[in-house]
């Protein structure tokens, strides 16, 4: 019995009953003056007929509603005399001095996703186990930083001994340069993990598992090739320092340049693409390394999602971390 395809029905069986808001249907006006239509779904959510959904922030655009809709909202109830007298003494809004924004015009803070998947499974007898849950952060952009920072753990077990017990983290820091299209660019990423050993190299080392941790410092310039609502792609040209620790066997490090393509596509129904791909020169043996990583997410309702990840990894720079190639299809919830 597998429970992915019971969670997916339950995703799909509340994304059907999921109570849905009002949507006010407009225009989305960024502040270079682009516009876009389509309806507002939620704060900060905008469904464009061309684009799909995109998100915005009160400082990057402003909602404007069609004049239907401003025609038919309530109209408040007849004032009294009073009433009038003292609002006509009442001098009129001062430009200068406008009034006190709410919450919900003021820019958001940090937005989180949570997603995995459970996989319990008997095969021939045999009991396989597989978690897998991450966590991404993200910070809107204000002035010219913007942050991120993603963690993720996973854990196997088969055939009656530990497969796999991952961890990873990593936080993403760009400032603008000016008002060009260039920015700086900082990534710290951690990963430890282990791999089973066979009877000879058990033999050899000592133990059945070697377990590893390895750390990674990037520190490059970028430039935005594309930015648009509804594209926007960027290219990171960047010098990398990799710290190796095998347990209790080998220490090291090592460096290389990179360059790394990163694509944001938000397609109709309510679909958005990302990649993230790199490409490292390994100086030592002459020979390139490639790491790729693409999410194709489906958004249920305003909050719930699935996801259909595909990571792969070859000739990595660390040697005990150098391929990955796995495809997996992930639940999740925003907030």
């Amino acid at each position: 019995m597998r429970l992915p395809a019971l969670a997916l029905l339950w995703f799909i069986a509340v994304a059907g009953y999921a109570e849905h808001s009002p949507t006010l249907r407009g225009r989305l006006i960024y502040s270079d003056g682009n516009q876009i239509t389509g309806q507002l779904i939620a704060d900060g959510v905008f469904a464009s007929d061309r684009f799909g959904e995109v998100r915005f922030q009160s400082n990057e655009a402003r909602f404007e509603a069609d004049a239907e809709y401003v025609q038919t909202a309530r109209v408040p109830s007849a004032a009294s005399p009073a009433e009038t007298e003292l609002a006509a003494s009442q001098p009129p809004p001062d430009a200068g001095n406008p009034a006190p924004h709410t919450g919900k015009s003021s820019p958001r803070g940090w937005k989180f996703k949570l997603s995995g998947f459970l996989d319990r499974t008997f095969e021939d007898g045999d009991h396989k186990r597989e978690y897998f849950v991450s966590l991404n952060a993200d910070r809107p952009k204000q002035g010219a930083d913007e942050f991120s920072a993603r963690a993720d753990y996973e854990y196997t077990r088969k055939h009656g001994r530990l497969d796999k017990r991952k961890a990873t983290a990593a936080v993403e820091w760009r400032h603008d340069l000016g008002r060009s299209d260039f920015f700086t660019f900082v990534r710290p990423y951690a990963e430890y993990d282990g791999v089973n050993l066979s009877a000879a190299e058990a033999l050899l080392f000592g133990r059945t598992r070697l377990n590893y941790f390895f750390a990674l410092q990037q520190v490059g310039l970028g430039y935005r090739l594309y930015d648009s609502p509804g594209f926007t792609s960027s290219l990171v040209g960047s010098w990398n320092w990799f710290f190796v620790d095998l347990f209790d066997v080998l220490h090291g490090h090592t460096d290389a340049p990179s360059l790394l393509l990163e694509n944001d596509l938000q397609l109709p129904w309510r679909f958005e693409f990302k990649q993230r791909a790199e490409m490292f020169h390994l100086r030592a043996s002459g020979t390139i390394g490639w790491e790729n990583r693409f999410d194709l997410t489906r958004r249920l309702t305003p909050h719930l999602f699935i996801t259909l990840r595909h990571e792969y990894r070859r000739d990595y720079p660390v040697v005990s971390a150098n391929r990955i190639d796995r495809l997996r299809l992930l639940f999740g919830a925003e907030f």
